[in-house]
């Protein structure tokens, strides 16, 4: 389970909620405290509701955080106070309906949650205690895969028809500087501007290739373009993700490793002010909604909600990045980093910068002027982006219920495809006629 499911289509949960803050439902329960302590080792939590809810809860990394989900509750709370492991504590409505409770923690934890009702109070008690270096990180847990009845299999006819109203993932491939912006320069006279650019255009054409994708670069030559004009070609194609491709640098020729970067918290705040200020410009900024039209405290609550879902998509879209490029190199940390990036400031739309390989490392920038190492980076970023939307598959699009037409790769059977899609081999083989289980690199399937 992601941080937010689909986490930056916001449009009808955001217009929703600017209609609840005006009218709210007496219906719903209210989360109206949360005390927060240090009990030794253990921080303990507690939450006071109005009525009885129900409940999950889940664990984070990169950063630490642990979250609480609570079905038809809305939060009406004074202070949100920290201790112990918990730094910060923010809510955000989910579905519509549902809130979202997120802790942000100082270290990984493991949790144990109780619930008590008392007449028409009902509090919640949440006990974290932090993990032991050698203990391993709280893992999340899968979603179960969603049934499929097979009985009545829908024809190849029909699901393809419902292929074509459905949409490819719109990515924006962002190769760094460019024109009298060379970026860094190697020992040999390499310069990061070719070396963005070069792997960029690999990076799209693997995207395009694939039908589940349409990708867009800011550049396709050596052309300067400013820092928000990248992000203007990203909100101009409406993408639902956006990918800066660079080359790290340092004056010690012996630091190494790819890095991948998603926004700080501090950026964030500095481009919450500034859209706010500028908001009669920004006509349809938070997942399509405007904030031209609303108060000063509406307008900050949409935009609030939106930044700290793409926040966090950002950060999942980057840690799957970031693992891929470790199965090709060495990486110069081993956890997503987070800095105020222009580039990465877009409210709405999940942004991550790659630093691919160090130039100024004599070694790595040899590799990073070879053909097939460039091509390698392209398709640890194209590996990345595809396991990120799988989990995350925005509305409309072919990610959507099913993979859609789908290209079997070296490596795939049924039994991964029936998995990754969260649907049944039998489905599979009786969508596409299969008489056998085998399967062909090149190979095209439908997915139910």
């Amino acid at each position: 389970m992601t941080m937010f499911t689909r986490p930056f289509y916001l449009s009808r949960w955001l217009l929703l909620l600017s209609f609840c803050l005006v009218c709210s439902r007496a219906s719903a329960a209210e989360l109206t405290a949360i005390a927060v302590e240090q009990n030794g080792a253990t921080t303990e939590i507690a939450l006071k509701l109005t009525a009885d809810a129900e409940y999950r809860y889940f664990a984070l990394q990169s950063p630490d955080r642990l979250v609480l989900d609570l079905s038809s509750v809305r939060a009406k709370l004074a202070s949100k106070p920290a201790a112990g492991v918990v730094t910060n504590i923010r809510t955000g409505v989910r579905n519509g309906s549902d809130l979202r409770v997120v802790f942000d923690l100082s270290t990984g934890v493991s949790a144990e949650v109780s619930k008590t009702v008392a007449g028409d109070q009902v509090f919640m008690s949440l006990s974290l205690k932090p993990l032991r270096a050698a203990a391993k990180p709280v893992a999340k847990p899968k979603p179960k895969p969603k049934p499929v009845e097979v009985a009545k299999p829908t024809s190849p006819q029909v699901v393809k028809k419902e292929i074509k109203k459905r949409r490819p993932v719109r990515v924006v491939i962002d190769a760094g500087h460019g024109g009298k912006d060379t970026g860094a320069i190697g020992p040999s006279g390499t310069r990061e501007k070719d070396v963005a650019l070069s792997v960029s255009k690999r990076l799209y054409q693997i995207l395009k290739d694939s039908p589940d994708f349409a990708p867009v670069m800011s550049r396709t030559g050596d052309q300067f373009l400013k820092l928000r004009r990248r992000m203007d070609v990203a909100r101009n194609n409406k993408a639902d993700a956006f990918v800066s491709v660079h080359a790290n640098s340092f004056t010690s020729r012996n630091v190494r490793g790819g890095s991948v970067y998603a926004l700080s918290v501090g950026g964030a705040t500095s481009e919450h002010a500034r859209w706010l200020a500028e908001r009669e410009n920004a006509a349809d900024l938070v997942g399509g909604v405007s904030i031209q039209d609303k108060d000063n405290s509406l307008a900050a609550v949409l935009l609030d909600l939106s930044q700290t879902a793409t926040l966090e998509a950002s950060i999942e879209l980057a840690d799957n990045v970031l693992k891929e490029l470790g199965v090709i190199g060495p990486l110069h940390k081993k956890t997503v980093q987070q800095a105020g990036f222009l580039v990465l400031k877009s409210p709405d739309i999940p942004s991550i910068l790659v630093e691919t390989a160090y130039i100024s490392n004599p070694k790595e920038e040899r590799k990073l002027r070879d053909a097939r190492y460039q091509q390698k980076l392209a398709n640890a970023i194209f590996r990345g982006l595809r396991d990120f939307f799988v989990a995350n598959p925005p509305p409309g699009t072919l990610f959507a219920q099913h993979g859609g037409d789908y290209i079997v790769r070296r490596g795939d059977s049924l039994s991964v495809l029936a998995q990754r899609w969260g649907t049944t081999v039998n489905a599979i083989r009786q969508v596409n006629q299969l008489r056998s289980s085998s399967l062909e690199v090149g190979q095209q399937l439908i997915i139910p």
